[in-house]
C-alpha cells in the first residue's frame, strides 16, 4: 500500500532536509542531542519515522548503532541509498514499520535511545500516541531515554502569517483538537496537534525536559521568501539560539522537543 510519504520521498531532501530553514531546525535539534548523547550508557538507538535517514547517519557518525524505521518504503529506499553512499551499512539497519502496529512488533534487542524527529508521530492519533509511549519503556535499556520532536500545538509564525493572508482556518488550525488536513508539496494527509495532556500526564513515562524548536525561525513552507532574505533568516536563527533557553518559547514554536524517561 502506498502511504503519503512514498510520493514525497524523492523530493523530501531537496524541499526540507537541504533547505535553509530545514538545516536550521535540524541543527537546533542536534544542539540538544549532542548534550545528552554522552550521558547514554549504551550505543543502541531506535529511530521511528526516520524518513530519508538524515538523523540516522548523524547518529552513526557519532559512533552509535541505529535501527532506522519508517512506514514508507520509498523513504527507506532513499535512506538506504544514502547509508550506502556514506559507507554506514554496518552500523545502520532499516526496517519497514507501520506505527499503527508498532506495539505488536517483537524487537530482538533493547535500546538506549528511542528517537523520532520533526512531527512523524503527529501522523497518528493521540490515542495511538499514548499507547506507543506506554510501550516504549519496555524497549529501553536501564536509564534509556526517549526524545521526540512533535509539531507544536501553537506556532506564532503560522498564526501571524495566515492571519495576514486572511486565512483564519489555517491560522488557528493547530488549536483544534481534531485532526487537520495539511498539504505538503501537493500531498494531503491528516495531522494531530494536541498531545500535551498525554505527555504531561502519562502514567508510565515522565517528561524530564522540553525545548522549543524554531520560535523565530519560520516554518519550512516560508522557504520561498527567506531564500531571498538569507541575512534576515540568519538573524532569526541567532535570536532563536537565545530565546529557546526560556520556557515561554515552548508555547510559540513550530516544533517542540520532548525528552522522557520511564517512571
Amino acid at each position: 500500500m502506498t502511504v503519503p510519504f512514498d510520493i514525497l520521498a524523492q523530493e523530501y531532501d531537496q524541499t526540507f532536509t537541504q533547505s535553509a530553514i530545514g538545516k536550521i531546525q535540524r541543527n537546533q535539534v542536534w544542539s540538544y542531542l549532542d548534550k545528552i548523547l554522552p550521558e547514554l550508557t549504551g550505543r543502541e538507538i531506535l529511530e521511528l519515522t526516520c524518513g530519508t535517514g538524515e538523523d540516522a547517519i548523524q547518529f552513526a557518525q557519532r559512533g552509535f548503532n541505529v535501527l532506522a524505521t519508517d512506514s514508507s518504503k520509498q523513504m527507506l529506499q532513499v535512506a538506504e541509498n544514502k547509508i550506502r553512499r556514506h559507507s554506514l551499512a554496518s552500523t545502520i539497519r532499516t526496517q519497514l514499520i507501520d506505527l499503527e502496529t508498532l506495539n505488536e512488533i517483537n524487537f530482538d534487542q533493547k535500546f538506549d535511545l528511542i528517537f523520532s524527529n520533526f512531527g512523524g508521530l503527529n501522523c497518528i492519533s493521540p490515542e495511538k500516541f499514548k499507547s506507543i509511549l506506554s510501550n516504549m519503556q519496555a524497549l529501553l535499556n536501564k536509564n534509556g531515554r526517549i526524545v521526540i520532536v512533535l509539531i507544536n500545538e501553537f506556532c506564532l509564525w503560522e498564526t501571524v502569517y495566515y492571519s495576514l493572508k486572511f486565512d483564519l482556518q489555517k491560522a488557528f488550525r493547530r488549536i483544534n483538537s481534531k485532526p487537520a488536513t495539511v498539504n505538503f508539496n501537493g500531498m494531503r494527509f491528516s495531522i494531530w496537534y494536541h498531545f500535551s495532556n498525554i505527555y504531561n500526564n502519562h502514567p508510565h513515562t515522565k517528561k524530564i525536559q522540553s525545548k522549543a524548536i524554531a520560535v523565530f525561525t519560520p516554518p519550512s513552507y516560508l522557504e520561498f521568501f527567506f531564500n531571498r532574505h538569507k541575512g534576515f533568516l540568519k538573524l532569526l536563527e541567532q535570536i532563536d539560539n537565545y530565546a529557546t533557553r526560556f520556557s515561554w518559547s515552548n508555547h510559540l514554536s513550530d516544533h517542540i522537543l520532548l525528552e522522557f524517561q520511564p517512571k
